[in-house]
């Protein structure tokens, strides 16, 4: 059962806290998948968190497959080699 302990409503963008544990804001969530701040400005709080939380985040992304084998035996190659380092 939920009751009006559990649930944080903050008009006033303060940060949010539920069960003493602090909500990331809409701005922070932008920040840590790369976006600009308030990119997804202008939706509702609900609608902000979710296009954050399903963006890909490119440079993780990006590190993962560079990371992986590729084949180039079809190439005339050894077998395996690796993309560069993007350092």
């Amino acid at each position: 059962m939920l009751t009006n302990k559990d649930v944080c409503f903050c008009l006033d963008r303060t940060p949010h806290y539920v069960n003493g544990v602090r909500r990331l804001t809409p701005i922070e969530c932008e920040r840590l998948q790369g976006f600009p701040d308030n990119w997804t400005e202008g939706v509702s709080e609900t609608q902000r968190y979710t296009q954050c939380g399903n963006a890909v985040t490119v440079n993780v992304i990006e590190c993962i497959v560079r990371c992986l084998p590729l084949d180039d035996k079809q190439k005339g190659g050894d077998g395996v080699k690796f993309l560069p380092s993007i350092n």
